[in-house]
């Protein structure tokens, strides 16, 4: 107490400050992952999605199942074993959906995260890292549209 009725947060705790940690490694390794698979590059996205052009390349492909292959036993191994069949982050929930319904509004996220990758080559995750390694005027913009996007997905869509 501090005297004026108000009580002083207890300091962190010793797992928080670990789950921390090993979230931040986490991190660093997915941003490792990210620029040696090339995904920073939107040069690459784009040569990935463009599927009918001769500048078409696949090695992404190999990226993604890469990840499906170690997270796919993973998961199945933590289900097994433990119990846990919603996978949590150190000190966060995933935030699942309530239903398994597709309506306007998740097709229209979809469509617009689509177009968005599409057109700029670069989705969250490498766009994040690249405005750590190699930050530019372009990066911060796609961030700040990002992050508007995400405020007003909370604050002014009904």
């Amino acid at each position: 107490s501090d005297g004026k009725g108000s009580v002083a947060p207890p300091p962190q705790s010793k797992k928080h400050t670990i789950d921390v940690l090993v979230d931040s490694l986490a991190g660093f390794v997915f941003g490792v992952g990210l620029v040696i698979s090339g995904m920073m590059s939107p040069a690459k996205v784009s040569g990935f999605l463009s599927v009918t052009e001769s500048s078409f390349d696949p090695s992404l492909m190999f990226v993604m199942g890469g990840a499906m292959a170690l997270t796919a036993p993973g998961i199945r191994y933590v289900k097994a074993h433990t119990g846990v069949h919603r996978p949590k982050c150190a000190y966060n929930e995933f935030d699942f959906p309530k239903t398994s319904k597709v309506d306007q509004n998740l097709l229209l996220g979809g469509i617009l995260f689509g177009t968005g990758w599409g057109l700029a080559g670069v989705c969250p995750g490498p766009a994040i890292v690249s405005a750590v390694v190699n930050p530019s005027i372009e990066i911060a913009a796609w961030l700040g549209a990002f992050l508007f996007g995400m405020y007003a997905h909370e604050n002014l869509v009904a």
